[in-house]
């Protein structure tokens, strides 16, 4: 199966390109509620065709029939997400994580709500990787590139992780306000409005 690449601008298909050819970038799925893939790079393929127990490649349906059970499952619990009629705001501290496959070869599955703008239709953003591999997709070199501190480094990851600020807080033994305030220099060390933005950015110079 090749890369799905429609319904993106062409600075956004140049944006996921870019992220396709990167070492260490987990699988990338980005879809649209109503299960259109607009883009599916190589590594997604593989790791899908882990969970089929057989080749993509060899499958004629159309892609949204191709994608895995467990991702359209994750693309459920988001759109009950995105009907719940969520704040954007509050849907951006939303993420979905599960950790699926054999014992063997377990992978992680996480699902971001990208809130609608205007009249567009909400598109989820599926990232898959096996697990384990976190500590290679927040690289030194995302660091360093936006100037990031020890500190917002590690609230980098926790977000990549899905954790809300109150579990960002928690795991490292500080206030709630504490990681809000890291939040926004992150923010605007990344030129970021979104949590989801910032990893975005992240994984765009990982």
């Amino acid at each position: 199966m090749g890369l799905e690449r429609t319904g993106h601008s062409p600075r956004q298909t140049k944006f996921f390109e870019q992220l396709a050819e990167k070492r260490a970038i987990p699988g990338i799925i980005s879809l649209t509620a109503s299960r259109q893939v607009l883009y599916m790079n190589a590594e997604a393929q593989a790791l899908s065709r882990h969970l089929f127990h057989a080749a993509c490649d060899k499958h004629s349906e159309s892609p949204a029939l191709m994608l895995p059970q467990e991702i359209l499952e994750v693309c459920d619990a988001l759109q009950q997400i995105h009907l719940a009629q969520i704040e954007p705001k509050d849907q951006d501290n939303l993420h979905l994580r599960r950790v699926v496959g054999k014992a063997e070869f377990p992978i992680l599955i996480r699902g971001f709500l990208i809130p609608s703008q205007e009249q567009q239709e909400a598109r989820f953003l599926i990232l898959m990787e096996k697990f384990g591999r976190r500590g290679q997709v927040i690289s030194e070199e995302a660091k360093k590139f936006f100037q990031l501190t020890d500190r917002e480094h590690e609230i980098v990851k926790h977000v990549a992780d899905g954790l809300t600020n109150k579990e960002i807080a928690e795991a490292l033994e500080i206030s709630e306000h504490t990681v809000k305030e890291h939040i926004k220099h992150i923010l605007r060390k990344t030129n970021s409005t979104t949590r989801t933005g910032i990893l975005a950015q992240i994984l765009r110079h990982a």
